[in-house]
């Protein structure tokens, strides 16, 4: 494990006091460990989250199928396309 020191304005330094002391965890540094862990999680399903949403567009482009045209005819017809899908 790699040490990093760092100082906490007041209202977390008391929010991370609490939860030791309401046993929630063994120490400050787990309170830490796991807010960090959660934010890594955090971030790697967002990411995941829009690769998803990018993946029908990437195939498409990938098979030759795209739509040429600036924001506003691409908007118009993303639009035209959830109506027909409804």
């Amino acid at each position: 494990m790699s040490k990093i020191e760092l100082d906490l304005p007041p209202d977390l330094s008391r929010f991370v006091r609490s939860q030791v002391e309401a046993g929630l965890y063994h120490s400050e540094q787990d309170v830490i460990e796991d807010a960090v862990r959660r934010l890594s999680e955090a971030d790697e399903a967002k990411v995941e989250a829009i690769k998803a949403a990018l993946a029908p567009g990437l195939a498409e482009a990938d098979a030759g199928i795209y739509f040429e045209g600036g924001a506003a005819e691409i908007i118009k017809a993303a639009h035209k396309r959830l109506a027909q899908a409804e």
